[in-house]
């Protein structure tokens, strides 16, 4: 089973000079948190699955916690502190897109945990 969250939005300073990272910037986070234990599909029992608002608050402080020069490293350690919610997690792919050309909408990274460990 996959749990997704789809353009979870955060302010995060990120990018590669100073002066890019003085002001913090919007990103868009899509999130897939593969589980090994699929037990709240029946159960309908939110202790046996992870809990949303959990996902939200880990990332959106990891976001304010810091500063970044790579959208890449961003990815990985929002990977790790999802992976770190739950024994029962078994994989997470953390996708991070950020608007920074003007003739595109966004550019971003994809990194699953499973392939970088």
């Amino acid at each position: 089973m996959q749990i997704e969250v789809c353009d979870l939005r955060c302010r995060v300073r990120l990018g590669c000079t100073k002066e890019e990272r003085a002001y913090p910037q919007e990103v868009s986070f899509t999130l897939r948190i593969a589980l090994v234990d699929h037990t709240s599909v029946k159960s309908d029992a939110l202790e046996d699955t992870i809990d949303y608002m959990r996902v939200f608050a880990e990332v959106e402080e990891l976001c304010g916690a810091g500063e970044y020069k790579l959208v890449e490293k961003l990815a990985y350690d929002v990977g790790l502190a999802l992976k770190s919610l739950s024994p029962s997690i078994e994989d997470v792919e953390v996708s991070v897109r950020k608007k920074v050309l003007p003739n595109a909408e966004s550019m971003g990274v994809t990194v699953r945990l499973s392939e970088v460990l």
